[in-house]
């Protein structure tokens, strides 16, 4: 008679050791491709920094709303990502350009300063 050792079967812990890695969605990648190098490399850089932060916290951030989706101001630009908590991700969605507020009409006789 064979003697079996039954053990529970085990699960692996949640990811929680695995880095979260940065992804840039097609749409993304389009208007990218219109940035200087030097811009795409600080948001490349900030990222990756959001990434290793995510990585360190055991316990994931709490999920916002759409409405409350993440992001961040960079110059005249904003970037929104979503972070996926289950596949440790953070996925770079879109950048938006903030249009600065319409000047006011200069009145006869009123010179710009520059």
């Amino acid at each position: 008679m064979a003697c079996f050792e039954l053990r529970p079967r085990m699960r692996s812990p949640r990811n929680i050791h695995r880095p979260f890695t940065v992804e840039v969605v097609t749409d993304a990648w389009k208007q990218i491709s219109h940035l200087p190098r030097e811009t795409y490399r600080a948001i490349q850089a900030r990222l990756e920094s959001l990434a290793a932060q995510s990585s360190e916290h055991a316990t994931p951030p709490p999920i916002a709303g759409p409405e409350d989706a993440p992001s961040f101001h960079m110059g005249e630009l904003t970037i929104h990502y979503t972070v996926d908590t289950r596949r440790r991700l953070i996925r770079l969605m879109h950048i938006s350009r903030e249009r600065s507020p319409p000047a006011a009409p200069m009145r006869q006789g009123e010179e710009t300063s520059g």
